[in-house]
């Protein structure tokens, strides 16, 4: 009862310990979730997940994706929270001209209207993920109409000539140097297969050929005698060389199958992005990103992927080492810390960071 605060924290605590119990005994990966949860805020029947409870108290698409396909596979009664989330960004969330904005307030209203390819997909991945893990059909009949209509919209930004997608900002909120950005491309591929699977329409798979073929032709170049995926192109040969912390979609990629972790391109890409060659995101051996110039938990997370896709024992312990350092006393991961200190240099609260921890922990793309 409400009177008897002692019994509400015994019932509160139960309910935690039962939440936990199975996880692994690490504080990051655990703070994934728990942190998640206490972000997922009720909007009326629907739930915003936020990014942080201080500094930014915002919901991103892309930070609260990550968060959701946690849930998703831990469960334990948490994907009715990512149904809800699903509904307030398809119903509840503004959308001018058609399309999601940068970031949100709780009560739906966007706080930044910049246009941002991956932040048009993460939703669509996210409702793809969502009836794929549930088999919740009624959700899916109730949003495929916004779905598709968002998708349609998405396509109508094709380049002329070219399976290429503009954006005007990267996944780091910072503008693009050229208007056509790789991880971008592979995310979009990825989400038009998942999409594809779930309507039943061959089309949504054919577009999918298509941007992954055109991005595999446009982002391909030279770099100091190296083919690699350049991080952004006009698609008139003109690259932009670097990579970003905040470009998980690129780690993915041989999970994803968009290529295999044999392609050289992809290998020379990541250690490219690894090297003191990318400037701007390379951080003595870490990943990290010019919106923050400093070594990115995010990128540890990458640098964790691909450690488990190269078969590489000693990258992969490095890449728990500096996310055990970066984490504080809660587990809670930062945006960025300093690369000799380990001490915080901005943002103490980010959810993304140990939401992405989690799904790489936890098996969401294999362990």
């Amino acid at each position: 009862l409400a009177s008897d605060p002692a019994a509400s924290l015994e019932r509160a605590v139960a309910a935690w310990e039962q939440l936990l119990t199975d996880l692994p005994d690490d504080r990051a990966v655990r703070r994934g979730l728990v942190y998640g949860l206490m972000l997922a805020v009720p909007v009326g029947e629907t739930r915003c997940i936020l990014t942080d409870h201080m500094l930014l108290p915002l919901s991103w698409n892309r930070d609260a994706y990550y968060v959701a396909r946690a849930f998703l596979l831990w469960d334990r009664g948490l994907a009715d929270i990512v149904r809800r989330h699903l509904l307030w960004m398809f119903e509840a969330a503004e959308r001018p001209g058609g399309m999601w904005g940068r970031c949100y307030l709780a009560n739906g209203q966007v706080k930044d209207r910049a246009f941002q390819l991956d932040q048009q997909l993460f939703p669509l991945l996210e409702l793809a993920d969502y009836v794929h893990a549930t088999g919740d059909r009624a959700t899916w009949d109730r949003l495929r109409p916004a779905a598709l209509d968002l998708l349609d919209r998405l396509l109508e930004r094709k380049a002329p000539g070219m399976w290429l997608f503009p954006t005007d900002e990267t996944p780091a909120d910072d503008p693009v140097a050229l208007p056509y950005h790789f991880s971008s491309h592979v995310l979009m591929w990825h989400t038009l297969r998942q999409i594809g699977g779930l309507s039943g329409d061959p089309a949504h798979s054919a577009t999918a050929s298509e941007v992954r073929q055109a991005a595999l032709d446009a982002f391909a170049a030279e770099r100091d005698g190296a083919r690699l995926y350049a991080y952004a192109t006009d698609g008139a040969g003109r690259f932009h060389f670097y990579h970003d912390a905040n470009d998980i979609p690129l780690a993915l990629a041989p999970i994803w199958g968009f290529t295999s972790v044999d392609d050289p391109l992809w290998r020379a890409t990541v250690d490219f992005a690894f090297s003191p060659a990318n400037e701007g995101g390379h951080y003595a051996g870490r990943l990290g990103s010019v919106h923050t110039r400093a070594p990115w938990p995010l990128g540890d997370v990458q640098d964790l992927i691909i450690a488990r896709l190269l078969h590489d024992a000693g990258r992969e312990r490095r890449a728990w080492e500096h996310l055990h350092r970066a984490a504080l006393w809660d587990g809670a991961l930062p945006e960025a810390t300093h690369g000799e200190t380990g001490e915080v240099v901005s943002r103490h609260w980010f959810a993304w960071p140990n939401a992405a921890l989690a799904c790489a922990a936890l098996g969401v793309w294999g362990k």
